[in-house]
């Protein structure tokens, strides 16, 4: 009598991981007029070529420098 063994077969399902970017612009310089755009354009192109990522979006901030004297 010859016995075979069967394994079971199943699916391992990859969750993917949610992931978020955060971009500042700290300067009101002429220079960084797109950087913030260019910041979130960056994240989000690098986030969603990841296969294992989910894009949940990108937290963006416009800070002016603020002078003490």
């Amino acid at each position: 009598m010859k016995i075979r063994i069967l394994e079971p077969v199943f699916e391992v399902s990859q969750k993917k991981k949610r992931v978020c970017a955060y971009a500042r612009e700290s300067s009101d310089s002429r220079r960084q007029e797109d950087s913030l755009e260019n910041q979130t354009d960056t994240y989000k192109r690098l986030i969603t070529s990841n296969p294992e990522y989910e894009f949940a979006g990108v937290y963006a901030t416009r800070e002016s420098p603020v002078t003490v004297r």
